[in-house]
């Protein structure tokens, strides 16, 4: 841009920092990681190695030597010492700028600049062998109402490049010594809109740093540098498409007290950063961009623009993933920091692809023999360094790909070498075996679910130890290894890869255990199934007896029963005694056979006729596979037999009842009792339970056979001893004898000879029951006198 005269950038007073070109300390860390053997004695002194300038070269390429282009054309030369000549007198221009020099110092070229506010390129100026050549068709005009600023030669291509810097825009065209192209635009979202200007300049593998400020804003001034790799350079110039966007990230933004912008910037090899403006030439640090010393020189006189023949050091931090990602969308974000710990350049990765990352930090302008860190870290949260494992490598690229030391992401740059140092730092991260899962399920033959199994799973290193796996069967806060809630699967994740076997430790609840292992192989990031592994449901069967109450051997027919599920609940199980559900064709046995597991009561439901109805219940549980219960524990159960009643009436002949008689009764065991006629007498505690004069009722009678016998008769009755036999059974407990009857007495017959008739005892019986009638009037009449007295 043209020189505004007298302006100057602050700091220039004789308390700034001492040039490190005298400075024999090392930087910040630096001590550690260079050897003694090739440490330099001075950051600066160590570049000095080899002249990089041709033989006829009019323009030294050695650190500090630093060159500026006047309006008039004429160039000037500083030597590190800040002294100036002039090398290249006035080409009689009145708007020169955009000063490049290629990479031996063989060549130079700047453009004159025409148009409004200097916006197009009139002619091209090439300096060679002492010569400045002012060559044809090289014109650049509409292209746009921005000024030119900047100019650069790339070293690798021998192009001279020329910028505008406006709009967070850089635009660019390249000349090859006939023709010019553009190459589009470079958007850098950092840079400030407006009141930008600067200059650029390549690193020795034709990377572009576009080195912008802005004007004074309350004396502070803004920095950038905006860089744009080699390759997008060359798709660049190939598409030569103005409007064509260039790849381009910001590689360092400060914020630099200042009385004004600058003009043009050039690198030397130990790659310190040379402003100027107008007459005045600083020396800063690319990384911090603090000022290195006073100033170099103030008196540049009408400078527009600054070059050299010299490229930085560079350090650039790449991402390599051999392996690919763990997760398909983890991102890096790699850093650059300089000594003090404050971070210059940074890139984040995107995309997917595997191996070295497209994105990178830098390559960055460094200061050779300084200290800087390199660093990563996950871009988002769900990015984790854990799930890698990682290395750092970093090596000089511009010295035969030397390695550079690093500690703890810590390297120094190397100094004293033939070529300014290329660093190129890798974080190489192979990403881990990522966990595998296993699933699987538990089910009946029927394919139900099943709750409630525990399980091992034996895997490979480093989970060579036994896992207990228990069913989590909805437990949404359960802290076991199944991460699945449904009742019977099962989801085991974070498995390292490798083979598995699983093997079933406790069973669904009524199931018989499944112990036959199952192996499985699970490789990285993927789920895979052990399938549907089934338990037998547990069937047991049960038994009893029935018996009467004559002993175990007394076994009874005939009776029904139901078993009822009580847990798990179900519906009833009707038994009949050699019939439904019973297995065992004895009579008075049972057995039923391959009832699920879970408890039961039985309880009977009908006795054979003439026993009494067992209305206890008995609980039993089915619990082991194809064993048999027996009810009751083992004891038979006892129905009792019905006791019958044996009833009679005693009659005379005309079927009238009689009272008064006496029987005996022969039990089936032979012993006999005894049996009187229960005549309506309160209390009575005989036998004969019916209070009917001449009705008889015996009960309580067990079964068998038993005779009746009358032992006395009513009185004035004959006795019938006929035996009556009766047998009580099961289907004969009432028996009814019916009707006994008895027959009259009758009087005896005397002869009318001799004796007494039958009249004389009929007379003298009467007069005995009269006189025994007056005997008691005469007592009663007795009582009532002793009674009165």
């Amino acid at each position: 841009m043209a020189a505004v005269a007298a302006l100057t950038l602050s700091g220039l007073g004789a308390s700034a920092m001492a040039d490190p070109s005298t400075d024999t300390t090392s930087s910040s860390g630096a001590s550690a990681e260079v050897s003694a053997s090739t440490a330099p004695t001075t950051r600066e002194a160590a570049q000095t190695a080899t002249p990089l300038a041709a033989a006829s070269s009019s323009f030294i390429c050695q650190p500090g030597y630093i060159y500026s282009v006047q309006s008039s054309g004429e160039i000037k030369q500083v030597s590190p010492s800040g002294d100036v000549t002039t090398i290249v007198g006035s080409q009689g221009s009145s708007d020169a700028n955009g000063l490049g020099i290629n990479g031996d110092g063989s060549i130079a070229y700047w453009y004159n600049r025409g148009g409004t506010s200097s916006n197009t390129i009139s002619s091209v100026v090439r300096y060679q062998n002492g010569t400045a050549t002012t060559l044809g068709n090289s014109g650049l005009s509409n292209v746009g109402d921005a000024s030119f600023v900047a100019g650069a030669v790339d070293p690798t291509t021998g192009k001279l490049l020329a910028g505008k810097i406006t709009n967070q825009m850089v635009y660019l065209w390249a000349f090859d010594g006939t023709t010019w192209k553009a190459l589009g635009y470079a958007f850098n979202r950092k840079l400030p809109s407006r009141n930008l200007n600067g200059d650029m300049a390549f690193d020795a593998a034709g990377n572009l740093y576009v080195v912008s400020s802005t004007s004074p804003n309350k004396g502070q001034v803004s920095v950038n540098i905006t860089l744009i790799k080699a390759a997008d350079i060359a798709a660049a110039i190939s598409a030569n498409n103005p409007y064509r966007a260039i790849t381009a990230t910001n590689v360092a933004d400060k914020a630099i007290t200042a009385d004004s912008g600058f003009n043009g910037i050039a690198f030397d090899s130990n790659g310190y950063v040379y402003v100027g403006n107008g007459t005045t030439l600083l020396k800063y640090d690319p990384t911090t961009w603090k000022q290195v010393g006073g100033s170099v020189t103030t008196s540049l006189g009408d400078s527009t623009d600054l070059s050299s023949c010299s490229t930085p050091p560079t350090l650039e931090v790449e991402k390599n993933l051999p392996t690919g990602r763990y997760n398909s969308t983890d991102q890096f974000t790699l850093a650059i920091a300089d000594s003090s710990g404050v971070t210059s350049t940074t890139a984040t990765t995107t995309g997917s692809a595997t191996g070295v990352q497209p994105d990178s930090a830098g390559p960055a302008p460094v200061v050779a023999g300084k200290s800087y860190t390199v660093s990563e870290v996950g871009a988002d949260q769900s990015t984790s360094l854990a799930n890698y494992t990682s290395s750092l490598v970093c090596i000089d690229q511009a010295n035969g790909g030397a390695t550079v030391s690093v500690t703890n992401g810590t390297l120094t740059i190397p100094s004293g070498k033939a070529n300014a140092a290329r660093v190129l730092c890798t974080f190489t991260n192979t990403a881990k075996a990522k966990p595998g899962s296993l699933t699987w399920t538990k089910t009946d033959a029927h394919g139900k679910p099943l709750a409630g199994s525990e399980w091992t799973l034996t895997g490979p290193s480093p989970d060579t130890t036994t896992l207990d796996v228990t069913d989590n069967t909805g437990q949404a806060e359960y802290g076991g290894r199944d991460t699945n809630e449904a009742a019977g699967a099962f989801t085991v994740e974070n498995l390292t890869a490798g083979t598995y076997t699983l093997v079933e430790t406790k069973a669904p609840q009524g199931y018989v255990l499944n112990p036959a292992p199952t192996t499985v192989t699970v490789t990285a990031g993927g789920t895979f199934s052990a399938g549907q592994i089934t338990n037998t449901a547990i069937t047991g069967n049960v038994e009893w007896s029935k018996v009467g109450d004559l002993g175990d051997n007394d076994l009874i027919a005939g009776t029904s029963w139901t078993i009822t599920p009580t847990n798990p609940a179900g519906a009833a199980i009707t038994v009949t005694d050699n019939g439904t559900n019973d297995a065992d064709q004895a009579d008075g046995k049972f057995l039923v056979k391959d009832l699920p597991y879970g408890t039961y009561t039985l309880k009977e439901a009908s006795a054979p006729a003439g026993f009494e109805l067992n209305d206890k219940a008995f609980p039993f549980t089915i619990s082991a596979n194809g064993a048999t219960v027996d009810v009751n524990d083992s004891q038979p159960i006892v129905d009792t037999r019905t006791k019958g009643a044996v009833t009679w009436t005693k009659v005379d002949g005309s079927e009238n009842k009689l009272s008064g008689s006496e029987w005996t009764i022969t039990y089936p065991d032979t012993s006999t009792k005894a049996v009187t006629d229960n005549t309506g007498q309160d209390g009575y505690t005989g036998l004969d339970t019916d209070p009917t004069p001449g009705a008889f009722r015996v009960d309580d009678l067990p079964w068998g056979d038993y005779t009746l016998t009358e032992t006395k008769a009513p009185a004035g009755y004959t006795l019938n001893d006929s035996p009556h036999s009766f047998t009580i059974s099961g289907t004969r407990l009432q028996v009814p004898l019916g009707e006994i009857v008895n027959e009259q007495q009758k009087s005896p017959s005397l002869p009318l000879t001799g004796g007494v008739g039958t009249d004389s005892f009929l007379i003298g019986g009467g007069a005995l029951l009269a006189l025994a009638g007056f005997g008691g009037f005469l007592r009663r009449r007795r009582t009532l006198r002793t009674a009165r007295a």
